[in-house]
């Protein structure tokens, strides 16, 4: 019988579970435990005491749970049999899965079910070495990926079946897109099995989705195939009206907005029309009172003043602007020769001393001497005379042809004739 003076795992990285080989030690032997490891021992198919990463020397000193198992004094050196498991603790990655005849419907087509199969990786490990031991091991030497897969297989395949077509649906996933969020997919799987796995001490750390294949040699795909087809090209034609439709709306909503702005472009012009018609009637009416004056039989030369304002009502608006610069032209020049004080005392401009034929310049009003005689020509009016002038005279300022000032200017003038 070998007794073995040093205890210690060596296991491969595909290894979840090792038994060490001998049975047969004393109390002077040396366990060592790595750190990735932890080491179970059994005495008579129970287990006794679970060891952490360390050295350990198996005497009674370091280790009371062997005084109870082999009863032997503290001193004394003695032969006991045990069983030790070393468990892997790493977390052992890159492991296949596969599952295959999973029915699944397209939730956009009320049609029977079609096979689909998935497939990927995942990685996993043992979080709880007596639950692992004690559930799956067994009697087992050795137990590796192999062994848990197997063990494992039915609870995979059960859990992917039952909650992959509803991830699907939920998703909204079609035959063509059923590979649109791999990573949602996977993430609601690992937290469907990972439940399971956990009962036996361990861990689904992570799970992958590679691929979700159709088969194609499924009826009820082909199926799939044609009416989807079909569908995309109903689609594509609606599509196509839709965007049709919204072009015409738009070119409607142009045409909208062009109308309206030619109505208000119309508008401000009619408003400027009607602006200057407005002042042509003001000047025709202002022609009018001229005209007014002139039909007046009988008044003879004493109408001229009254003509007179009956052409400044007329014409005002348009020889204002140019009478201005033309005085301003000939006030500096030697047309207006300046008159001095004492000839301004003597003189005083009435109608009874203006000449208007002058013989010097056809059409300039020369001012009578005091000395010339004026006997033959008379300017005043009497009242009814006067009386209708300034109706007339009030008629136009009332029409906004004078000012104010203007109105009271010729009402005065209109008095003098008196």
């Amino acid at each position: 019988m070998q007794i073995f003076d040093v205890i210690k795992g060596e296991i491969n990285n595909r290894t979840f579970v090792w038994k060490f080989p001998g049975e047969d030690f004393n109390t002077h032997s040396t366990l060592i435990v790595h750190e990735t490891q932890e080491a179970a021992f059994f005495k008579d198919g129970q287990l006794t005491d679970i060891f952490q990463p360390g050295s350990y020397k198996l005497h009674t000193k370091n280790i009371p749970i062997l005084n109870k198992l082999i009863n032997l004094p503290n001193d004394g050196i003695s032969q006991f049999h045990c069983e030790v498991y070393f468990v892997n603790k790493t977390e052992q990655m890159a492991i296949n899965w596969g599952v295959g005849d999973i029915k699944y419907s397209d939730p956009s087509m009320n049609l029977p079910p079609f096979a689909i199969s998935t497939s990927g990786e995942m990685s996993i490990k043992v979080v709880d070495s007596k639950k692992i031991l004690l559930k799956l091991v067994g009697t087992e030497t050795q137990f590796d990926q192999e062994h848990m897969m197997r063990y494992f297989k039915g609870i995979i395949i059960s859990c992917i079946k039952q909650w992959l077509p509803a991830i699907l649906r939920e998703e909204n996933a079609s035959i063509f897109n059923l590979e649109s969020n791999p990573m949602g997919i996977a993430e609601q799987l690992k937290k469907a099995i990972s439940s399971y796995m956990f009962e036996y001490g361990i861990a689904l750390v992570n799970l992958y989705v590679n691929n979700i294949n159709v088969s194609a040699d499924d009826p009820n795909y082909q199926m799939y195939k044609r009416l989807w087809s079909q569908n995309t090209f109903l689609d594509l034609e609606e599509k196509n009206r839709i965007k049709e439709a919204a072009i015409n709306a738009n070119v409607r909503i142009t045409e909208h907005m062009a109308d309206e702005e030619i109505k208000k472009r119309d508008a401000i012009a009619q408003s400027i029309a009607n602006k200057t018609l407005n002042m042509t009637e003001h000047q025709r009416r202002g022609f009018g009172v001229m005209d007014i004056a002139a039909a007046n039989e009988g008044i003879g030369r004493s109408s001229a003043p009254m003509m007179g304002v009956g052409m400044g009502m007329g014409m005002a608006p348009f020889i204002s602007q140019t009478m201005g610069s033309f005085g301003n032209e000939i006030q500096g020049s030697s047309l207006m020769t300046p008159i001095s004080d004492n000839d301004s005392a003597n003189i005083k401009v009435t109608p009874s001393n203006v000449n208007e034929d002058s013989d010097d310049i056809p059409g300039m009003i020369h001012l009578k001497t005091p000395g010339e005689n004026t006997s033959n020509e008379t300017h005043h009016v009497d009242d009814e005379e006067y009386m209708k002038r300034l109706r007339r005279l009030k008629m136009a300022w009332q029409e906004g042809l004078y000012t104010d000032e203007e109105f009271k200017i010729e009402r005065e003038k209109l008095k003098d004739l008196l």
